[in-house]
């Protein structure tokens, strides 16, 4: 499956229908970190630029200049081919972790709902045969309402569904193998939902520092660095113990020399001299 057929089978929801620039796939995407204003854009001579408006302190940028710097923070989620069926394996586990917490979490939720409602069940009742008054019951039943709409609107957000969970990881992990380079060849509608699938957020382009950074990272995207530099070491660790258990090993093979008569007819004839002897 290419990224392209990716994006089709999941459009990303939240992706602002704006003037499509090809040299301005980052409009409004990027914010000035200083100002936090979202970044437009205009063009002089040729030549595309991002820049902010109404901001205290204007900041303009050239679009290749931001566009490289976000290239950049992309391929720090990239990672090996050879690593992609252990990090497919170790995401699947966490999220299926993850699923389970936010399913206790949701059944706590529900509790409170439903206290919620059967209260403003009471305040009804009250209403009803005129133990409260009109202005009580709205100050109370509006109260319990909205706790409950936010109650609703949370169990929503923390929903995840367990169904296609693999297919998403092996999805993501698919585009973040070489994604600087895919987003660079990409279209201005794929760069759109491969930014917002990235970053939800966005990113913040600080200009004083030259950077741009992101206060938001897709989970599975986010722990790729992280398990990268943690298989790393774990390599690196096995391998000096190897080299540590190798330096133990006798020079002269297999076991400390013997006379040939008493080794095992596998390695009796080996050109091994018992120490001492030339």
């Amino acid at each position: 499956m290419v990224v392209q057929d990716i994006f089709n089978d999941n459009p990303i929801a939240g992706v602002p229908k704006i003037s499509q620039h090809d040299d301005l796939p980052l409009k409004i995407f990027a914010k000035d970190e200083v100002s936090n204003k979202p970044l437009t854009g205009y063009t002089t001579k040729g030549n595309w630029y991002y820049k902010t408006k109404d901001a205290a302190i204007p900041v303009n940028v050239s679009s290749k200049k931001l566009n490289d710097l976000f290239v950049n923070l992309l391929s720090k989620y990239e990672f090996k081919q050879s690593l992609k069926k252990k990090f497919e394996t170790i995401l699947v586990k966490e999220l299926k972790n993850r699923l389970n917490e936010k399913s206790k979490d949701s059944t706590q939720i529900k509790k409170k709902i439903a206290e919620k409602k059967s209260l403003l069940e009471k305040v009804e009742l009250k209403f009803i045969n005129d133990q409260i008054t009109e202005v009580l019951y709205n100050k109370h039943s509006q109260q319990l309402r909205c706790e409950i709409e936010e109650l609703t609107q949370e169990i929503e957000s923390t929903s995840l569904n367990s169904s296609n969970l693999e297919k998403v990881v092996q999805n993501c992990l698919l585009i973040a193998q070489n994604i600087s380079h895919t987003w660079v060849s990409a279209d201005y509608d794929s760069k759109q939902r491969m930014q917002k699938m990235v970053f939800p957020d966005g990113v913040l382009y600080n200009k004083q520092k030259g950077v741009v950074r992101t206060p938001k990272v897709n989970f599975i995207f986010n722990e790729i660095p992280l398990l990268a530099s943690h298989l790393a070491e774990k390599e690196k660790s096995d391998s000096e113990k190897n080299r540590l258990k190798s330096s133990y090993v006798p020079e002269t093979g297999f076991e400390p020399a013997h006379p040939c008569e008493y080794h095992h007819l596998k390695v009796a004839c080996l050109p091994i001299s018992t120490p001492g002897q030339p």
